[in-house]
C-alpha cells in the first residue's frame, strides 16, 4: 500500500487555502504523515517550512531545534551546518567563539549554547543557501523533533506535501 493512501485524503485538507487544524490537532496529523510518508518527501516539507515567511527565519528555527536534541542529534546538525561552511568553516569557527569544533569531530557540539549555533545557521546560510535543504534532509530523518516547530510551521509543511502529490 502506497504512503499516500494512507494519509492522502488527510493531506489533500492541506492542500486547500486555509489549513484544516490548529495546534494538537496540525501535530497529530504531522505525526501521521510523517510515520506514512517517505523522508524525501517530508524533507521538502520541512524545507518549505525554513523559507517561509511565515515562520521564524531558519537560523531561529534550526536554534530551537538543536536546543530539545539529544547529543547525536545535535552533532548531525552542527555537521550539517559545517558543510555548508566549506573551507571557511575554521575562521567563521574563530570568529564565533567556536575554535574547537570542526566537521566530522562535533563532540562538543552537545554543549553548545542554542544561540551560538543560531548564530553558526546564519553564516551557513549566507554561505550556502542549499544548506535549508540539506537541514530539511536532516530533520526529516528526526520528525519527531520538527513537532517542536510548532503549528503554524507543520501546517506548511503538511500543505507543500500535499502539493508535491496532488498530480499521484
Amino acid at each position: 500500500m502506497s504512503w499516500l493512501n494512507e494519509v492522502g485524503t488527510l493531506l489533500d485538507r492541506y492542500g486547500q487555502n486555509s489549513a484544516p487544524g490548529i495546534g494538537t490537532e496540525v501535530e497529530s496529523h504531522f505525526g501521521e504523515v510523517a510515520k506514512a510518508a517517505p523522508p524525501e518527501e517530508l524533507s521538502s516539507g520541512i524545507t518549505e517550512a525554513f523559507r517561509s515567511d511565515s515562520t521564524p527565519p531558519f537560523a531561529n528555527m534550526v536554534s530551537q531545534l538543536f536546543g530539545v536534541s539529544n547529543s547525536n542529534q545535535k552533532s548531525g546538525l552542527v555537521n550539517t551546518l559545517l558543510s555548508a561552511l566549506g573551507p571557511s568553516a575554521s575562521g567563521i569557527l574563530e570568529k564565533l567563539g567556536l575554535s574547537g569544533i570542526n566537521q566530522g569531530n562535533t563532540s562538543q557540539a552537545v554543549s553548545l549554547d542554542p544561540a551560538k549555533v543560531q548564530e553558526l545557521a546564519v553564516q551557513a546560510e549566507k554561505k550556502d543557501p542549499s544548506v535549508l535543504e540539506r537541514a530539511g534532509e536532516f530533520y526529516a530523518q528526526h520528525p519527531g523533533l520538527v513537532k517542536n516547530l510548532g503549528s503554524a510551521a507543520l501546517a506548511i509543511v503538511l500543505a507543500r506535501m500535499a502539493k508535491n502529490n496532488r498530480a499521484m
